[in-house]
């Protein structure tokens, strides 16, 4: 009697909650699928670098309304590859590359198929690369560079080398140079460069053999000058206006113990100084301004001289400087003296700047015991540096003033604080009028300082990281040029500068277009780098260096702007110093 009772209870009960589950839960239709969707297919050169294209079924029943795509490796998922092609990389090679396609259309599940894996992905091909270059003079004792394409696709991450003689290998001639030797002398040079990319084979092209390498060159007479480069202005010396790409001797010039090429801002009419041993000073190039004489353009020497001519007006002169708009010179008794250029002291004729003015020449007022200049910036024998500028408006200067009566610019004089101990100096100017700060006196240029104990300090324009701090920020006040010690040469040029030291390696930083640094790169330098291939340097003038065996080093513009390393110059020995200018370049050979 207890069981059915039991069960008439249990049964009442699931009928209660059966209908309450049903009244709280109504019924949805089930969504429809996609039915008869078949494998996407793939097309396109399975090798690295080659685009993959996805092709999905059009044929899906309902069609399908959008796809989306996700590319696999091996069946993993490649990251960020959604789109319907791939672009095959170094990661793919040795690989099976499938692509999984889904379907969607509203009101439908969606559908995804992938695809059947791809045979294992090969090596890519490079295409277009051209034949390599080889830069450097085709005589005995100097440097072949090896210069491969850039613009290679894809770009090459390294390069292999290997040179020829007379199309046979040369014995451990494996790297980008080649130092020329007797054994190549009346032989022709060839290099193959290989290029190579992570998931590509590697592509080997052979340059064009050189002409028959030639033998060393012999030494020239000693005091002689030898130029080459831009003649536009006749500052090669040559009696001609025709570019040079060989060094030509600068004609009746000897017993010369320096040259100062310069050129007048901001075109490359260029000029050129050289120094005797007696101290004397001949001159010639442009002379629209006076630059070799001192006078106007209509004054006898008139706007071009393509020979060297005295410069009568100036006697005793140990060293001149080129690199400001006015033309300068240190006498051996200390004294600086000026000439040419609009507002220059030796134009104005009267001696309104300062006292002994004697003809076009007028000396420096309130400067003495200077040992070298180097775009207004002056260094005297006792270690401490001054500046001179010309500038209109700077109230907090207190020291002597001379202003030209005809322009009304100020020549402002002053010592740059906390420099002391200096034994050489380097500027470059940078602009029509630099103007000065009672702190440095040379503000839109860049200059530096050579102390005795080996560290550098610069100051000044800083826009391309040219005083070596780090930054780019301009300074008013020196900071020393980071991690440089033990350096016994410095030389500014233009927004670059460099240094040499005692073990004579060279160094650079500052702006790199056009390869101004030669080190291999165009990269802007904000700190030193060190040069390969110039060392034993005993004298710099850049783009120029001359080494201890007297041979000189160019890189950057010589001509054609596209040297990235130093390059021997054909045609030069026993060189000791060298200068650079008006596009025009010089070296000076030694007793």
């Amino acid at each position: 009697m207890r069981h059915p009772l039991r069960s008439a209870v249990a049964g009442l009960v699931s009928a209660v909650m059966v209908a309450g589950l049903m009244a709280a839960a109504p019924a949805h239709a089930a969504t429809a699928g996609f039915s008869g969707v078949s494998k996407p297919k793939i097309s396109g050169t399975k090798a690295v670098g080659k685009k993959l294209t996805a092709k999905p079924d059009t044929k899906t029943r309902p069609k399908a309304t959008s796809r989306t795509y996700q590319w696999l490796r091996g069946g993993a998922v490649i990251q960020d590859a959604t789109e319907k092609t791939y672009t095959l990389t170094a990661s793919d090679k040795g690989k099976r590359i499938s692509v999984k396609v889904c379907y969607a259309k509203a009101g439908y599940a969606k559908k995804c198929v992938t695809s059947s894996r791809t045979r294992k992905v090969a090596y890519g091909r490079f295409s277009g690369v051209s034949k390599p270059g080889v830069r450097g003079a085709r005589e005995v004792g100097s440097v072949l560079i090896a210069e491969p394409d850039s613009k290679t696709s894809p770009k090459t991450t390294s390069f292999t080398y290997r040179w020829y003689r007379n199309g046979s290998k040369i014995s451990k001639a494996t790297k980008a140079s080649h130092v020329l030797t007797k054994s190549d002398q009346g032989k022709t040079i060839s290099v193959k460069v290989c290029h190579k990319a992570s998931g590509y084979t590697a592509k080997c092209v052979t340059s064009a053999r050189t002409g028959k390498i030639k033998a060393a060159t012999v030494k020239a007479a000693p005091g002689t000058v030898w130029a080459w480069g831009s003649n536009e202005r006749g500052q090669l010396g040559d009696g001609t206006t025709k570019d040079r790409d060989k060094p030509v001797q600068v004609q009746g010039l000897t017993g010369v113990t320096a040259v100062s090429a310069g050129q007048r801002v901001p075109s490359w009419h260029g000029y050129v100084y050289a120094i005797k041993k007696d101290r004397s000073v001949w001159a010639w190039g442009d002379n629209t301004y006076g630059e070799l004489d001192g006078l106007s353009s209509s004054s006898p020497l008139g706007k071009l001289q393509k020979t060297p001519v005295p410069m009568t007006g100036l006697t005793n002169v140990a060293a001149i400087d080129d690199k400001a708009f006015c033309r300068r010179a240190v006498k051996k008794d200390g004294t600086v003296w000026e000439w040419a250029g609009a507002g220059c002291m030796g134009n104005t004729l009267d001696g309104a700047w300062g006292n002994e003015v004697v003809g076009a020449y007028a000396r420096f007022p309130d400067l003495a015991g200077v040992k070298a200049i180097s775009a207004g910036v002056a260094l005297k024998s006792d270690g401490t540096v001054w500046t001179f500028t010309e500038h209109n408006e700077d109230p907090r200067y207190q020291g002597p003033q001379y202003q030209d009566p005809r322009w009304g610019d100020i020549l402002l004089i002053r010592q740059v604080p906390g420099l002391t101990g200096v034994t050489a100096i380097s500027g470059d100017y940078l602009g029509w009028s630099p103007h000065g700060t009672p702190e440095s006196g040379y503000y839109s240029g860049s200059a530096y300082a050579l102390k005795s104990d080996g560290t550098v300090w610069a100051w000044g324009n800083n826009r391309h990281g040219q005083l070596g701090d780090g930054t780019t920020i301009e300074r008013e006040a020196p900071v020393q040029v980071s991690g440089l010690t033990g350096v016994t040469l410095i030389s500014a040029a233009g927004t670059s500068a460099f240094a040499v030291k005692k073990d004579g390696t060279t160094w650079a930083w500052g702006r790199n277009a056009n390869y101004n640094l030669g080190d291999g790169t165009d990269i802007d330098r904000r700190k030193p780098v060190k040069i390969a291939g110039l060392t034993g340097v005993t004298a710099i003038a850049p783009p120029l260096a001359v080494k201890k065996d007297g041979t000189v080093w160019g890189w950057g513009c010589q001509l054609n702007c596209g040297v990235s390393e130093p390059v021997k110059i054909a045609g030069l020995a026993g060189v000791v110093s060298v200068s650079a200018g008006g596009g025009a370049f010089y070296a000076v050979v030694g007793e």
